[in-house]
């Protein structure tokens, strides 16, 4: 988990009356007791973390392409850098709105310029594939940090049919992010995925990469992966 999606749930965490039960999608803890673990910013609240597999942080099983979970059964959803080892993000995406509760809320992030990690690792997200995503939602704020051409990071806050205002919310959302990430560590972050690219392009401008991919057997589907350890992003 990166410093600024843990800063962003710890603010949404402040500023909305995220329902129960929570959970979240992609728990599985790399670094265990790390900043990966969520559940100090819910203290007395029901919270459920889930992945592909089972290990530290996971309470169960779940292919985020094919929820367990009944509709409307969810109440807050969420998912930090975890929508780019799903194969299918859509159909994730239209999971997670079907279990969710009228009012219910999602918070995703994921990357756009960031190295390949922690395989599978499938796609890269703009901000309008994130608004693309969460269209099903009554009400959603859509955001993204570093250069606004190739930005590090986007993400969305998402509420299903809204029961109260929402937009106050989104409003100190907003506010609250731009001063969390006000300081030195984000203000050297950009220089230095523009230099880290730099020295890509030097050492290794002209590498290639082939790899011969047999299809599945006719009559077989394709082995499906979904939420895969996304604490190491």
């Amino acid at each position: 988990m990166r410093k600024n999606t843990r800063a962003l749930i710890e603010i949404v965490a402040r500023h909305m009356d995220l329902p129960q039960p929570i959970v979240e999608f992609g728990s599985y803890q790399v670094t265990p007791g790390s900043i990966s673990d969520l559940r100090p910013l819910f203290a007395g609240k029901q919270f459920v973390g889930t992945d592909i597999r089972p290990g530290p942080g996971v309470d169960r099983v779940e292919n985020l392409e094919v929820l367990a979970f009944d509709d409307g059964s969810v109440g807050t959803a969420v998912l930090l850098d975890t929508l780019e080892h799903v194969q299918d993000p859509p159909r994730a995406m239209a999971e997670i709105f079907r279990v969710l509760k009228p009012g219910g809320v999602a918070a995703a992030t994921s990357v756009m310029d960031l190295f390949i990690h922690n395989e599978p690792d499938y796609w890269r997200f703009t901000p309008e594939a994130f608004k693309y995503l969460f269209r099903p939602f009554s009400e959603t704020l859509v955001g993204y940090q570093g250069n606004p051409e190739k930005p590090h990071t986007v993400f969305a806050v998402g509420v299903r049919e809204p029961v109260v205002p929402i937009e106050p919310a989104f409003a100190a959302i907003e506010a609250a992010y731009r001063r969390a990430n006000r300081n030195w560590y984000w203000r050297i972050a950009q220089p230095y995925y523009a230099a880290r690219d730099l020295v890509g392009i030097v050492r290794r401008n002209n590498a290639m990469g082939f790899e011969v991919v047999h299809g599945a057997p006719s009559g077989q589907g394709l082995e499906r992966h979904a939420t895969r350890g996304s604490k190491a992003a």
